[in-house]
């Protein structure tokens, strides 16, 4: 839906603004319920993992939604994925 918008020309800043209502409504209708709810956090590559010349193989594709492999052969959906950041922004957004 977000890269349908995105395509259709609605800005990026609109589109961040409706996400971040929606995933509170969506939270609140989830408390609500009692419904468990799973989250995704990637983590950065460590320096020895960098050291061996790893790389990553996530990509968030949206807000919920990630793909793994080295092509992103698999994909996995979420009620939020978090890429790497602070403690902080994650307990905000949560």
């Amino acid at each position: 839906a977000i890269s349908s918008a995105i395509a259709m020309g609605v800005s990026e800043s609109d589109l961040m603004d409706a996400e971040i209502r929606r995933k509170k409504l969506h939270n609140t209708i989830e408390d609500l319920k009692g419904a468990i709810r799973v989250f995704c956090r990637i983590r950065p590559l460590n320096k020895r993992e960098e050291g061996l010349g790893d790389s990553m193989i996530t990509k968030q594709t949206d807000p919920m939604t990630l793909k793994v492999g080295a092509n992103g052969e698999h994909t996995f959906n979420f009620d939020a994925v978090f890429t790497p950041g602070t403690q902080d922004e994650i307990f905000e957004d949560c």
